[in-house]
């Protein structure tokens, strides 16, 4: 009796730790999963808001401001390793998980809309986030592959005056597209 008790105590207390084991993974994995969706969210979210005034500023007028004083006058490999920071933006806008961020809004939606659960213009608005998700993608996908066409207007060694009119354009036209299509669309 007492070996049988001792059987029993021991494959009990056995199960026990792998339930445990399982349950401690599935939380580790839902916490992970958690974490990458709000990371996703998060990039997603940053490039909508630098997309607006930074990219333009960061890519290309600091870029010009460099190069000024020698008359817009430049290394074709200077231009080249500026095409290459526009090009691991647009890498790191192209892979945002659309999906993850989906799940973010909605795992914040639901968190906010325990106060909210009455209010339709909230839900109207966390619907309407979720399905320009895709859209405001392509639109900063569209943005950066315009910045790009525009530093490599100085592939040929210097950048002209038509060159800088059409950075000027460039500029004017980024702020229409966040205005028009990103700002009030996420």
């Amino acid at each position: 009796m007492k070996n049988k008790l001792l059987a029993l105590i021991l494959i009990t207390s056995t199960l026990l730790v792998g339930c445990k084991e399982k349950v401690y993974e599935d939380q580790r994995m839902g916490d992970s999963r958690e974490r990458s969706m709000k990371i996703e969210y998060n990039i997603y979210t940053a490039n909508i808001i630098d997309s607006g005034y930074n990219w333009y500023s960061n890519f290309v007028n600091e870029f010009l401001e460099s190069i000024k004083d020698r008359d817009y006058k430049v290394d074709p490999s200077f231009v080249n390793s500026q095409i290459k920071k526009v090009e691991i933006k647009k890498k790191e806008v192209s892979d945002i998980n659309t999906t993850y961020v989906k799940n973010a809004i909605n795992k914040v939606s639901e968190d906010i809309s325990k106060g909210e659960k009455n209010d339709k213009k909230f839900k109207k608005t966390i619907k309407s986030s979720k399905e320009n998700i895709n859209k405001n993608k392509d639109t900063m996908e569209n943005m950066l592959v315009s910045i790009e066409d525009a530093l490599k207007l100085g592939l040929d060694g210097s950048y002209n005056e038509e060159d800088l009119s059409k950075m000027k354009d460039l500029q004017i036209n980024l702020i229409k597209t966040y205005d028009e299509k990103l700002r009030d669309n996420n």
